[in-house]
């Protein structure tokens, strides 16, 4: 599957404080959250699959994320 989303500033700072994630590369600076963008990957298989449980999930980074940049993913299940 393929994903193409981006991610407004605002969005991005208030998942931050939503996580208590205060590093200020994400609300002074323009990168995404990690942890924002795997959430962005997990939920479409959760969506897509209900019923299974997802045990071990791992994502490697090809480039780092700013906002309002068009971002791009490929999921394997």
């Amino acid at each position: 599957m393929h994903l193409r989303y981006s991610v407004a500033k605002d969005e991005g700072i208030r998942f931050c404080r939503a996580t208590g994630d205060d590093n200020e590369i994400h609300s002074i600076g323009d990168v995404v959250p990690g942890a924002m963008t795997a959430a962005k990957v997990i939920l479409p298989i959760e969506v897509l699959f209900p019923e299974i449980e997802i045990v071990h999930f791992s994502m490697k980074f090809t480039s780092i994320a700013a906002y309002g940049r068009s971002l791009f993913t490929l999921i394997r299940c």
